[in-house]
């Protein structure tokens, strides 16, 4: 598949997503601005359009309309879901993007969430289960849904800590692989 067969060009004024649409799809921003929802945010290079009605199926909540001349990939639910099984890095950043539009649209969780300490010392403890005995550095096996199944939390939180972890270096994320730097971290965090 070559980038022009996913690309779609917009002119400032069209609408992008319509409001109660039904998508199965959604755009990644090349170029251009669009402004989207009820609080008209603008959004620009990178950002994200129509993910939430294309991967939940459900009727489009906001309004999508070009403010200015721009293009857009277009990403099917099968090339997204195939990104997601290719490229970790993706599935990470798709999943922050997510977590950040729920954090700005003001939603609060509605089921019982562990304290943070608790979810660090589970997902801790996923990781060291999923991983090479012995080695430094050590490969961890599976994906984030993985590690949210053996960890027994949802995506969003799982995703937060591993991030927490990469960020303080006791992982490290390369080639789509997480790798364990900082053991004795880990089996401090899982205690």
């Amino acid at each position: 598949m070559k980038p022009g067969d996913i690309e779609r060009s917009f002119s400032a004024g069209e609408c992008i997503l319509d409001l109660d649409a039904r998508v199965r799809e959604l755009y990644v921003i090349r170029s251009g601005e669009v402004r989207v929802g009820p609080d008209e945010r603008l959004l620009g290079p990178g950002d994200l359009v129509g993910e939430v009605a294309a991967i939940t199926g459900r009727p489009s909540q906001v309004r999508a309309v070009a403010e200015s001349d721009g293009v857009a990939l277009t990403l099917s639910l099968d090339l997204l879901q195939e990104l997601c099984l290719k490229n970790g890095e993706f599935v990470l950043r798709l999943v922050r993007h997510l977590a950040e539009q729920l954090d700005s649209a003001g939603l609060e969780e509605t089921a019982p969430v562990a304290s943070a300490a608790l979810a660090a010392a589970s997902v801790a403890r996923a990781i060291l289960a999923r991983a090479e005995p012995g080695r430094s550095p050590a490969l961890v096996d599976g994906r984030l849904r993985e590690l949210a199944k053996e960890a027994d939390l949802d995506l969003v939180a799982t995703y937060h800590e591993v991030q927490a972890l990469l960020e303080e270096k006791v992982v490290l994320l390369s080639e789509d692989q997480l790798q364990i730097l900082d053991r004795a971290a880990l089996e401090s965090m899982s205690g």
